[in-house]
């Protein structure tokens, strides 16, 4: 039998009614997981914000493309042999080490005029103090990843267009070079589009990858 796999990538926004520090948004957004007998995370412990109070509180939704930066990687991580070769030499590399959103326009080279296959790098990249960061929380519950960043009142004021999850990359002779909230370093590995114009107030951006068959 031939099996057949996608994945599926969907980010919505959710507002918040105050500035949480992470650990805080962990405990009352992020479900507790546990990994069970038949090789799957499974849920415990639901978020103290309940699923209907998640979508009262969810402001907008869209999509996600894998960049072409994203594709290799992956494929690299499935390429691993063995234990020993986990290093950097093997061309494995962490895949959302950063969420980034920019404010900038949509047809550019960067963005790979609109497509986002090809996107390099999140149109208006480090435009505002906190428009890059380190997420909060990594959640995996049966064959789906929720990946929850934490943007407080005083973050990435200003016009959301598109936005992506940055990786390790290694540019230069082979190099290992983290993706940081240093707007220069890192490897683009998904974007997504997004029309929001983001004020003084707090919001939770959860990213879900769903394997699919």
């Amino acid at each position: 039998m031939q099996e057949h796999l996608g994945l599926a990538g969907r980010v919505a926004l959710y507002r918040l009614d105050r500035d949480m520090s992470d650990e805080e948004l962990v405990e009352w957004f992020v479900p507790v997981t546990e990994w069970g007998e038949d090789g799957l995370y499974h849920l415990v412990k639901p978020a103290k914000c309940s699923d209907r109070e998640k979508q009262h509180r969810q402001v907008l939704a869209t999509h996600n493309t894998l960049t072409l930066a994203g594709i290799n990687n992956i494929l690299n991580n499935l390429s691993v042999p063995s234990q020993g070769g986990l290093n950097q030499e093997s061309g494995l590399q962490p895949f959302g080490q950063i969420l980034s959103v920019g404010n900038g326009p949509l047809n550019t080279s960067a963005t790979g005029a609109g497509i986002a296959r090809n996107a390099y790098d999140v149109s208006g990249n480090g435009f505002a103090t906190g428009s890059r960061k380190v997420p909060a929380a990594f959640t995996i519950v049966g064959f789906s990843v929720t990946i929850t960043t934490n943007f407080f009142a005083g973050d990435a004021i200003g016009t959301w267009t598109n936005g992506g999850l940055y990786g390790a990359a290694t540019p230069f002779g082979g190099v290992f070079i983290n993706a940081t909230t240093t707007a220069a370093l890192g490897s683009l590995m998904t974007w997504f589009p997004i029309s929001y114009v983001k004020g003084s107030s707090p919001y939770a951006l959860a990213y879900t990858f769903t394997l699919s068959n």
